[in-house]
């Protein structure tokens, strides 16, 4: 009788984890212990049985993942940074120890200032597995303040799961296979672009990138981490899209859309934003842009 019913639990585990198959949710935290709580507590709400969660701290100021533990306890594991190694840096520890222990098939990346629907797992998870040739697959972001706007502007235009150049680093289920192949995060970049880079990565090596429009949506609260320290986002934006351009885009038109970009972001932090303490970080991530610009070779595919 026990041995009918251990089989059958055995054979319902099996069927459970082909049906669904693992993935383990990395959320990065940096100073921002309210949003990050904010964020698990929408992740208790999901709709998919199999999945764990890593917190990695990137050495906030304050004693924030011994709060996080205190809150949630055995619900997330904590991986302690023992300094910021920026958004590249800080999620490959975490990517790293999932691939060494082999933990799942899939990996969410998500920001921290995020929260989620309950199906967002679900419906993310089904298209990855119905084409083994996608190496990332992301949801439709909107603003969390304003919820009927996608945060990326052209991507709120698409109606159906489409195949895309690259997709916001705020939420991202990556498959690990594809990264044993491609690689993780380049930590050149430390903050900004580098998702871009690695989904340039993923595509040059035969994978593909999907944006998935559904009921499934990510409320994301933009750029809170950054705008806690002054020139943070200007600095490394100017800077990161010189290496950017350098390694994919080496023509006249990456060249003309890294310049308007870059006037873009400053004319918007002088104008609209009035934060002309930004413009030395501006100047130093040009000046910093151009040698990394020079310095480093386009890479060989």
């Amino acid at each position: 009788m026990d041995r009918d019913c251990s089989g059958y639990s055995l054979k319902k585990e099996i069927l459970m984890k082909r049906k669904y198959p693992h993935v383990t949710i990395v959320i990065l935290n940096w100073n921002g212990l309210q949003d990050t709580r904010e964020c698990l507590r929408s992740l208790e709400k999901l709709n998919y049985p199999q999945y764990d969660i890593i917190v990695v701290d990137n050495d906030s100021g304050q004693d924030e993942a011994g709060g996080l533990e205190r809150i949630f306890g055995d619900k997330i594991k904590i991986i302690r940074n023992i300094r910021n190694l920026g958004y590249a840096g800080g999620n490959n520890t975490a990517l790293k120890y999932i691939l060494r222990k082999q933990l799942a098939r899939y990996t969410l990346l998500l920001n921290n200032d995020t929260t989620v629907e309950p199906n967002l797992l679900l419906e993310l998870v089904q298209k990855a597995e119905e084409d083994n040739s996608i190496g990332s697959i992301g949801p439709d972001i909107r603003l969390y303040d304003r919820r009927d706007k996608s945060q990326i502007k052209r991507y709120g235009l698409l109606k159906e799961l489409t195949e895309v150049d690259t997709l916001s680093g705020a939420c991202l289920l990556l498959r690990n296979s594809a990264l044993e192949i491609c690689g993780l995060f380049d930590t050149i970049f430390f903050l900004y672009c580098e998702d871009e880079d690695l989904h340039a990565r993923l595509r040059k090596g035969g994978f593909k990138v999907k944006y998935l429009p559904s009921r499934a949506k990510v409320y994301h609260k933009v750029e809170n981490s950054s705008r806690k320290v002054s020139g943070l986002q200007a600095y490394h934006m100017t800077r990161n899209r010189f290496l950017l351009v350098r390694r994919y885009m080496m023509n006249l038109k990456g060249l003309r859309k890294m310049s308007f970009d870059n006037c873009q972001s400053l004319v918007r932090e002088m104008v609209v934003y009035k934060n002309w303490r930004s413009l030395p970080s501006f100047i130093s991530g040009f000046k910093d842009g151009l040698l990394l610009f020079i310095q480093n070779p386009a890479p060989k595919f």
